[in-house]
């Protein structure tokens, strides 16, 4: 429950940048865009910069280069040696590839090879998000009947599937099936990915 909470925050607030954008860019030039969201980056900025002056409970200690490096060695060890964790680096890296390629190009695609228009572009984000945050309500639903493992080979399946469907399709409107299934199921996937990995990774 806690990780599919966790998960439809990061997807609600996907949500809401490309519908703004979409909005803006109906009424004003794309640049406007950009300029909101260098805005929004510059607060979030400063927002990080003061965090150090805020009373914390805990007590932070400086680690020196030494430490950092025999923390990386010994989280690399400790993945090497953990055949369940090992496997889940590389199915993770795997579908981390798949979702970054389709995000990354998702713009040039729908307006350049499509030849759509960005409101469209923000009208596929902003979508994805929706239906990623309703697969998220349902999960605490679907678990109570499915495991977390068959909901993790579901949205691992259904990403490949969304790969080879965007990436082969002639038309926008395959490419628009293939893009939601991969961002969506992305989501659920993540949950899987979390749920199994606090359960592999000791807390200490």
């Amino acid at each position: 429950h806690a990780q599919s909470l966790i998960q439809g925050v990061e997807q609600t607030s996907a949500v809401l940048g490309p519908a703004i954008a979409a909005g803006i860019t109906v009424f004003l030039p794309s640049e406007y865009v950009l300029l909101g969201a260098s805005i929004v980056f510059c607060v979030s900025f400063i927002s990080i910069l003061f965090i150090k002056w805020l009373p914390s409970t805990t007590s932070m200690k400086k680690a020196s280069i030494k430490q950092v490096l025999d923390d990386m060695r010994f989280g690399a060890n400790f993945i090497w040696n953990t055949g369940n964790l090992r496997l889940l680096v590389v199915f993770t890296f795997a579908i981390n590839i798949v979702w970054g390629l389709a995000l990354s190009s998702s713009a040039a695609v729908v307006t350049g090879l499509f030849n759509q228009s960005a409101a469209t572009y923000g009208v596929l984000q902003t979508t994805s998000g929706i239906i990623g945050v309703f697969s998220f309500l349902l999960v605490p639903i679907v678990i109570r009947h499915f495991s977390i493992y068959r909901i993790g080979v579901f949205a691992y399946a259904m990403m490949i599937l969304g790969g080879v469907l965007a990436g082969v399709s002639k038309a926008y409107i395959g490419f628009f099936i293939g893009y939601l299934l991969i961002m969506t199921c992305d989501g659920l996937y993540n949950v899987y990915v979390r749920t199994n990995r606090a359960k592999i990774i000791p807390k200490e």
